[in-house]
């Protein structure tokens, strides 16, 4: 009995940070999404595009939260069933840990902005459409991003996460207008990277 309900307890966990993670990428879809990106930037939707972002910060605090909520769960979960019966086991789950998230900048990011907006503040998350006329068919997007100046201004964030905010904010403008990077986080791409890794792990 004991075993089966720290099983559910650590499961309840996982489906807190599924559901997060649903709930941002569901509205940022939704904005994203050409027509709607558009018709957002006409000035008689700024209280509607001001609502957005805020909802985009929200959310985007809950992912966070409930990733390393995760990882502090699961940690403990691990070391309450095998400790004593199995601790080869541990062995065997901490060199997975090493092998998909030490070294891992994307784990830190998030890592980092948990501590972030814990001990310093909300991030500021903004909004940008970029055109990429060098493809080969000319692409417009829309995306939300997290403002990586901002972040800089902490000096809590761990080495690898660090060096790619500071490679993001130094972008040249040749890679800003040829490549069509992006000086900031763009959110999509962070927490669905962030995503595939955690559920492949649990």
């Amino acid at each position: 009995y004991k075993l089966f309900s720290a099983i559910k307890e650590n499961e309840l966990s996982f489906r807190l940070f599924l559901r997060n993670y649903s709930e941002l990428q569901n509205l940022l879809s939704t904005y994203e999404d050409l027509p709607t990106a558009i018709n957002i930037v006409d000035e008689k939707n700024k209280n509607a595009r001001l609502a957005i972002m805020e909802e985009i910060t929200f959310l985007l605090h809950n992912y966070v939260s409930s990733a390393m909520s995760l990882v502090a769960h699961t940690r403990r979960f691990h070391k309450q069933i095998y400790k004593n019966k199995n601790p080869e086991r541990i062995k065997e789950i901490q060199k997975e840990i090493n092998k998909r998230f030490v070294n891992n900048e994307t784990h830190q990011i998030v890592q980092g902005l948990r501590n972030y907006t814990l001990h310093r503040k909300l991030p500021i998350v903004g909004r940008a459409m970029s055109y990429n006329a060098f493809n080969r068919e000319p692409e417009l997007k829309a995306y939300y991003y997290i403002n990586t100046e901002s972040l800089l201004e902490w000096d809590g964030w761990k080495s690898l996460a660090k060096k790619k905010l500071k490679e993001l904010k130094n972008q040249s403008i040749e890679d800003r207008l040829i490549e069509n990077k992006s000086q900031n986080i763009p959110i999509t791409q962070l927490i669905s990277d962030h995503r595939k890794d955690g559920v492949s792990f649990y």
